[in-house]
C-alpha cells in the first residue's frame, strides 16, 4: 500500500492526474510472490533451509503492512539469526520488494524511463566525502552518470550499468540501497534528445 501510494504520488506530481487504476495491475500479487522468492535466494547469511521461512515472513509482512522492524522480529524468532542480522535482512528485503513493485508499476503504466535518485546524505555509496566513497556500486555515480538519456536517467526495462554490472535498479543497487526511481513522463517532466 505504501509503495502504491508513493508511486501514485510520483506520477500525479509529474502529470497532474490520478493513476489509481495502474497501481493495481493484474498479476501484481503473483509478481510480488515471485520477486520475494528471487530476492530471498540472494541472502547469503542464512542456511538454505530457512529461505522458504524468510520468504513467507517477508511476503506475509509486506501483505499485512508490517514495518521492517516487525518483520525483523519474526525473522529473528523463527530462524535464530541475531537481531542485527534480522533487521538488515528485513530492511533489505522490503527495500528490494518496493523496488520491484515500482519497476513493475512503471512498466505496466507504459513508462519507458526513470531517474535514479540517491538518498542525498553521507551514507550514499560512492559519494565523495561521504562514509563510503570507495563503494563497489556507486549510487552517487549512478544518479549522476549520463548514458545518453540524461543525467541519472535509464530505461525501466534495462536499469543502470555500473562497474561492469548491468540491469541495476534503484533500491537494488546493493544491500540496503535507498535509491528510488522517479518516473520520467515524456513531454511532461522529460524531454529526451533521442
Amino acid at each position: 500500500a505504501d509503495n502504491a501510494e508513493h508511486f501514485r504520488d510520483s506520477v500525479n506530481q509529474a502529470v497532474g492526474i490520478d493513476f489509481q487504476l495502474i497501481t493495481k495491475p493484474k498479476g501484481m500479487t503473483d509478481y510480488l510472490e515471485a520477486s520475494t522468492a528471487e530476492n530471498v535466494n540472494l541472502i547469503k547469511s542464512i542456511p538454505r533451509d530457512y529461505f522458504e521461512k524468510v520468504e513467507s515472513l517477508v511476503l506475509g509482512g509486506m501483505k499485512d503492512g508490517l514495518a521492517p522492524t516487525a518483520i525483523a522480529k519474526q525473522i529473528q524468532e523463527q530462524t535464530g539469526v541475531s537481531a542485527r542480522r534480522a533487521k538488515l535482512i528485513a530492511r533489505d528485503q522490503v527495500s528490494q520488494l518496493n523496488s520491484d513493485l515500482t519497476r513493475q508499476r512503471q512498466a505496466a503504466a507504459g513508462i519507458e524511463f526513470y531517474k535514479a535518485v540517491d538518498a542525498g546524505d553521507q551514507r550514499v555509496s560512492g559519494a565523495p566525502g561521504g562514509k563510503y566513497p570507495n563503494a563497489k556500486i556507486s549510487c552517487y555515480g549512478i544518479a549522476r552518470q549520463d548514458i545518453g538519456y540524461g543525467q541519472g536517467v535509464y530505461k525501466v526495462s534495462d536499469g543502470a550499468p555500473w562497474g561492469g554490472k548491468t540491469g541495476l535498479q534503484p533500491g537494488k543497487h546493493h544491500v540496503l540501497c535507498r535509491c528510488i526511481a522517479i518516473a520520467m513522463i515524456q513531454g511532461v517532466n522529460y524531454f529526451p534528445d533521442k
